[in-house]
């Protein structure tokens, strides 16, 4: 797995001065995208560890 350089910094300035500033941000919905938890139909016995 490769990480990427993800620039924080740049986005939070960029989000200053853009138009929509933070008006769409959904930050409870983030919780979803880095939940761990593995839900049927998604179990697998042979899953990597």
């Amino acid at each position: 797995m490769r990480l990427a350089d993800f620039p924080i910094d740049d986005i939070r300035e960029y989000r200053k001065k853009e138009v929509h500033a933070n008006a769409f941000r959904r930050p409870e919905k983030y919780r979803l995208l880095t939940d761990l938890a593995v839900n049927e139909p998604f179990i697998r016995k042979e899953k990597r560890k």
